[in-house]
């Protein structure tokens, strides 16, 4: 539960904002969760305190440790409102992957959230060229999703999405059936590039 005002100690100990409960949920996240219903949202957002972070593999890219992303929980309750005010105070928390769902364009294009994939595309570019857990960029998953609608807006930012498409081979068990054809179909008219199904075929 979060409570209506954070006791003065909290500000004392700034970091308390991303001080995680038993289920991987700190203050900030669960204040974007409950959309913010306590008023205390931009307080957790205003602590000065460094967003920890850890590596894996080398990535440079930061991922929470063993904690839930703020920005996710964004993406669910589907408010653009607080993505803006995160984006404003916290731009860094854009960059955060969460080790289950990818970074959070990743999130939105897998649970065809167009509003927050358009402003995420503009305010965090770089994250349509991030790779999740399993090897997917946030195009593939928008293409499992079937949506035209997010495939538009992936389409203002990626000049050539087939070389996007064909990258990986693993997407390829996604790509059977009418509906996959109908959306290849539907990225070569709109880019006019060269037909590649040919080469991008799947493997049974």
């Amino acid at each position: 539960m979060v409570t209506k005002k954070l006791p003065n100690s909290s500000f004392r100990d700034p970091e308390v904002a991303y001080y995680n409960n038993k289920t991987g949920r700190s203050p900030l996240y669960l204040a974007v969760e409950n959309r913010d219903r306590s008023g205390i949202l931009d307080d957790l957002l205003n602590t000065e305190a460094p967003i920890p972070t850890e590596r894996e593999d080398g990535d440079s890219l930061g991922m929470l440790p063993q904690g839930k992303s703020p920005v996710h929980a964004a993406v669910d309750n589907r408010i653009i409102g607080i993505l803006q005010k995160i984006e404003e105070a916290k731009p860094e928390l854009l960059r955060l992957h969460d080790k289950e769902f990818g970074n959070p364009l990743h999130y939105a294009s897998s649970t065809g959230y167009v509003q927050g994939v358009r402003f995420l595309l503009e305010k965090y570019r770089a994250g349509a060229d991030e790779t999740d857990q399993e090897g997917n960029y946030p195009i593939h998953l928008a293409c499992k999703e079937g949506s035209v609608a997010l495939l538009k807006e992936f389409l203002k930012v990626i000049p050539y999405p087939n070389e996007f498409i064909n990258k990986k081979k693993a997407e390829h068990s996604s790509c059977s059936g009418p509906k996959w054809t109908w959306l290849f179909d539907y990225v070569h008219t709109r880019t006019g590039s060269e037909d590649r199904r040919n080469t991008a075929k799947c493997d049974g």
